[in-house]
């Protein structure tokens, strides 16, 4: 698709410069043609009494298109920018002429304006004034200046107001994240206070919480406690909020206060005062005895013992059997949750080593262990072995739960190596379609032969490929019978990037 880019461009910028109203053929029409079939291409009533789509609706939908592909080609040439912004905004005066409602012209509004706000900041337009003051525009100056302090308060003041869409958000800590990964240590703060500013925004909306803020909040002081109650005071205003968004935020607190271990940091939360507000007479109680209850047994813990069975285990007892369940284990829930245990009870293991039978490719190992965290870099290998594992032994289910564990996680901080997972579940699924449907007889789906092909094709520098990944998709359009497509000339680009397809 990317060697018809060109012509396909000149074709939609060609479209524009129509000025005709278009005709589309309906049932009634088609009938009418038949009964004339030598006044097809005239002007007559049965030839122009079709679907009508206005000349404004066509430029409208091209608009769009085009602006969309400019802006993704701007990434590499900072003066598309421009023509994306034109397009945009020449969508917007169309729609604004014909309606948001035309039945012809499918355009995600939101996109649109979120599109425009990008080109403004992108370009940096000086007689645009309305675009110096956008959210997209400081962040990305903050960014681009390293102001990061300002960064945080543009996130948290966007937590009341809402405007920035979760994917952005995401964008922006993935950016940070990976400057991070590069060595820049003082950058550590800042993707601590943005996760949080991200994760209480994801709370009130509904969303699951994400694994990074988990990590960040491995080991929590009274600083992070601080920030925290900051960030959940500032998005939510009690007088207006509704009770969904009370609840959803008094549950946030109460189950941040149970995974605490240290009762000062529980007591900091307890006693605030939007804790208080949010949280029932009750509940408070039913806390405050659950909290009682675990001070209790930690306590009896620490008292004299009289039998030599009573002795609690030792630290490294305690590792050891946490060590024996990651062995085991073969849910992605769990194995996070044992690996942060692990974590918090010693920073001198590589937890990833003490199985001989976890393996990767070597293609891949290189890449998993440059990572700078220990606990992320544990449990991307961990997952992906485990994966690889399951996949050679054809526990199918176990291993699409473990690689779509691992692709999430890896997706929030290296593009690499999201490819990475992604070729490998092809390749998964590649296996499962043979061995389940494919063995009766069934052909796959065509997402399935358009994801093969999709990989035979890529062209991503410096991904890690595996050989075995590239025959198998070819042995798959070979007993599928894809014979057109396998005859295609391949292109000497193609062969130089990637060796194994010949």
């Amino acid at each position: 698709l990317k060697e018809q880019a060109a012509d396909s461009i000149l074709v939609l910028e060609g479209a524009l410069k129509l000025n005709k109203d278009l005709y589309v053929h309906t049932i009634r029409t088609l009938d009418l043609l038949a009964m004339e079939p030598g006044m097809v291409n005239g002007e007559t009533e049965s030839s122009t009494a079709g679907l009508k789509i206005s000349a404004e609706e066509i430029q409208c939908q091209v608009c769009y298109d085009l602006g969309a592909i400019y802006f993704q080609q701007g990434a590499t040439n900072a003066a598309l920018h421009e023509n994306a912004k034109e397009k945009f905004f020449k969508t917007k005066e169309l729609i604004a002429k014909i309606g948001s409602s035309s039945l012809h012209c499918t355009i995600d509004e939101k996109r649109l304006a979120g599109y425009c706000q990008a080109c403004g900041v992108l370009t940096s337009s000086d007689d645009d004034a309305s675009q110096q003051t956008t959210p997209y525009n400081q962040i990305h100056n903050c960014m681009k200046s390293g102001n990061y302090q300002d960064l945080v308060k543009i996130f948290l003041e966007d937590n009341l107001a809402l405007s920035l869409p979760v994917q952005f958000r995401q964008s922006v800590l993935r950016e940070l994240f990976q400057k991070a990964q590069q060595g820049n240590d003082a950058l550590d703060e800042i993707c601590f206070k943005i996760c949080v500013c991200n994760t209480v925004c994801d709370v009130l909306q509904g969303q699951i919480i994400d694994i990074q803020f988990c990590q960040l909040f491995l080991k929590p002081n009274k600083e992070k406690i601080d920030f925290l109650l900051e960030v959940c005071s500032r998005s939510i205003n009690l007088e207006t909020a509704s009770e969904s968004l009370k609840r959803k935020m008094a549950a946030f607190l109460k189950n941040l206060c149970l995974g605490l271990e240290d009762l000062q940091l529980v007591f900091m939360i307890s006693s605030h005062e939007l804790f208080i507000k949010l949280l029932k007479d009750d509940e408070r109680k039913l806390l405050v005895d659950q909290m009682r209850k675990r001070s209790l047994r930690i306590n009896l813990s620490t008292k004299p013992v009289t039998s030599f069975y009573d002795i609690p285990a030792s630290a490294s007892v305690n590792i050891g059997q946490l060590e024996h369940q990651l062995i085991l284990s073969v849910d992605p829930w769990r194995i996070r949750q044992i690996l942060i245990e692990l974590h918090g009870m010693t920073s001198e293991r590589q937890f990833w080593t003490i199985s001989n039978k976890w393996e990767v490719p070597n293609v891949y190992g290189n890449v998993i262990l440059g990572i700078k965290d220990n606990l992320t870099r544990d449990l991307v290998y961990i997952l992906m072995a485990k994966g690889l594992h399951c996949c050679a032994i054809k526990d199918f289910v176990h291993a699409k739960q473990l690689f779509a564990a691992c692709l999430e996680l890896v997706t929030e901080f290296s593009p690499k190596l999201r490819q990475v997972m992604l070729n490998e579940m092809l390749l998964l699924d590649i296996y499962t379609h043979e061995a389940g449907a494919g063995a009766a007889g069934e052909r796959p789906p065509s997402d399935l032969i358009s994801r093969v092909r999709g990989y035979l094709e890529m062209r991503v520098p410096d991904i890690p490929l595996r050989q075995v990944i590239a025959e198998e998709c070819v042995a798959f359009l070979l007993n599928w019978r894809e014979n057109e497509y396998l005859t295609m000339q391949v292109p000497l680009p193609l062969v130089q990037t990637n060796p194994y397809v010949k």
